[in-house]
């Protein structure tokens, strides 16, 4: 079942899934492959899939890329019981099942949404505890870290001073690197850490 044959039972299966839905051709995929949209930003993919079976397949938003843990929902469904089979399949099986990796995915959205506005948090901390640096860079070298450099002013016969911050997550747990720092300095460093109870 390829091109008009697939397109026709389409068409005839749409009207089964509220009175906006709509088969069209899909051109990303040529003559094999039509979708189903609707008036509310749905889009169903139905493609041949075995000689007797078509692969119905519900789209996702693009944020979905971004998450390889969340799977594209697909259902498999016999094309020879006609157009109310196939949306009768579409709506018990492929519809909850596609509700349900929508929730999964705004639940994610959300979640990165927080943890990034929590490392925002602490990079404005640590921004305002160095005041006056040379240099200040925030990257986001991973989705789930963000990297906050400072370079301070070279210095005669030693190395120009750095630190590297790296917050990771919900901003819980910074790792901090620092580089070019004078004896005292690093003493300075090392007897305010051991002023710290979880240091004791």
């Amino acid at each position: 079942m390829v091109g008009a044959a697939l397109l026709s039972l389409a068409e005839q299966a749409a009207p089964y899934l509220g009175p906006n839905s709509r088969a069209e051709p899909f051109p990303k995929y040529a003559r094999d492959t039509v979708r189903i949209v609707d008036d509310e930003g749905r889009c169903i993919l139905v493609r041949f899939h075995q000689p007797d079976r078509l692969r119905v397949t519900a789209t996702l938003p693009e944020a979905a890329r971004e998450f390889p843990a969340v799977r594209t929902p697909s259902i498999s469904v016999s094309h020879r019981h006609g157009p109310r089979h196939l949306a009768d399949h579409i709506r018990r099986r492929l519809l909850p099942l596609h509700a349900q990796t929508l929730q999964q995915l705004n639940d994610l959205v959300a979640r990165r949404s927080a943890e990034q506005a929590a490392r925002e948090m602490v990079t404005t901390r640590l921004i305002e505890a160095l005041p006056g640096t040379l240099d200040t860079r925030v990257s986001q070298e991973r989705r789930s870290t963000t990297t906050v450099s400072f370079e301070g002013r070279p210095r005669l016969g030693f190395l120009v001073p750095h630190a590297t911050a790296e917050i990771e997550r919900h901003g819980e747990s910074v790792n901090l690197a620092l580089v070019g720092l004078t004896p005292d300095e690093a003493e300075i460093v090392l007897r305010a850490l051991s002023g710290m109870e979880r240091w004791r």
